[in-house]
This record gives structure tokens, C-alpha cells and sequence, in this order.
């Protein structure tokens, strides 16, 4: 589900969208054993962004994301062998709407359980760009933190992004110091563009 809209603040022209996405619903899978099946990483990421036309030639825009994984939270046990939370092996639906709830730790694990990013963007002309991020992660939940930036430049139906990433947990991530490239082909603005002349 995705919804924008313009307004304006200050005098000034721009933009604020909404979207939210599921993914990943399917039936479990078995990796190694044909026995034990284990979810899919079913997703809900909901996020916004407002864009802001600082002049003619300038834009900034924010975003946020929140992330959080729809599968159930495996279950504690302690030295007796006591389980704290609710049973894991549970029907694929089921466990989608479990997941909202069964933290052992109870709310406050759930609301560790939620993953958020941020960005920053600057574009200039609607060409050239200048971006930054950051993503934050719990330390109990997998604890990735990384910092990302990077630039990207648009030349008529071609785009080119490059990003940088920088982990802030102290962690040896594998995405570490590394440059990510990213080529885009906008084969919508060309069908227009033929549209137009017809």
C-alpha cells in the first residue's frame, strides 16, 4: 500500500508519502533437515519520507522505516527445562499475528524486536544527489548499526548510485567499508517521451 500527497510549509512546495509492505508469506522450508521446517523471513515494513523544494534547483527530503519480522519468537527455557513464552512450531497464519505478541520478556522485547532506519537526501536539479542513513538494530535482535552514505546522478533514462556503509556496533560486519554500486534504466520517462511525439 503506498499513498503521497503535496503540501507546503514555510512557502515552500513539496511533497510527504506513506507505505507499508508485507512480504515473504509462504509455507515453511526445510534447509538442511527434511524434518524441521522453519518460517520464511515474513516481513512488515511501514515507512514515510516529506520532500521539500527549497528553491528550483534544490530538494531535500526525509525518511524513516520501522521493520519488524512477522514470525514467532522462539521460546526460553530455563536450567529446568521451563519454557517461557508460547510454543514456536505453529501454523504459518498463526504464527503472523503470534508474533505481536509472544516475546518472552513480554512488550518490551517486542518493541526491541522493531528495527527503524532513517535517511537523509539532497538533490540537486533533480540530477545530482547526496544522500546519508543510518539503521539501527537491537543488540538482542541480531544488533546490526550502520551508518550509509553515498551519491547517485541521473543523465536522461540512465541513473547511477554508489553507497558506502560504516557498522557503529563494534561487530565484524560483512558489509563492512564496502562500496555498493547500483545502475537504474528509467524505460518509463522514454515510453512518455515516444508518447508525447505520437
Amino acid at each position: 500500500m503506498y499513498y503521497h500527497s503535496e503540501l507546503e510549509i514555510f512557502d515552500k512546495s513539496g511533497n510527504w508519502a506513506f507505505g507499508t509492505n508485507i512480504s515473504n508469506i509462504g509455507n515453511k522450508m526445510s534447509y538442511a533437515n527434511e524434518q524441521q521446517k522453519t518460517f520464511l523471513p515474513i516481513n512488515l515494513r511501514i515507512g514515510g519520507s516529506m520532500g521539500l523544494n527549497l528553491d528550483y534547483y534544490n530538494k531535500i527530503t526525509f525518511a524513516v522505516d520501522f521493520n519488524k519480522l512477522l514470525v514467532p519468537t522462539p521460546p526460553k527455557f530455563d536450567n529446568d527445562g521451563i519454557m517461557s513464552g508460547k510454543p514456536h512450531d505453529v501454523p504459518v497464519v498463526k504464527g503472523i499475528f503470534q508474533s505481536f505478541s509472544d516475546a518472552p520478556a513480554g512488550f518490551e522485547e517486542e518493541i526491541h524486536e522493531i528495527s527503524y532506519g532513517l535517511g537523509l537526501e539532497y538533490m540537486y536539479r533533480e540530477t545530482f544527489a547526496i544522500r546519508t542513513g543510518y539503521f539501527h538494530e537491537h543488540p538482542t535482535k541480531g544488533n546490526r548499526r550502520y551508518f550509509t552514505m553515498g551519491f547517485g546522478f541521473n543523465v536522461n533514462m540512465i541513473g547511477i548510485d554508489f553507497s558506502y556503509l560504516i557498522a557503529t556496533n563494534g561487530r565484524n560486519n560483512p558489509m563492512n567499508n564496502t562500496l555498493r554500486l547500483t545502475f537504474v534504466i528509467n524505460l518509463g520517462t522514454q515510453t512518455q517521451k515516444t508518447q508525447n511525439k505520437v
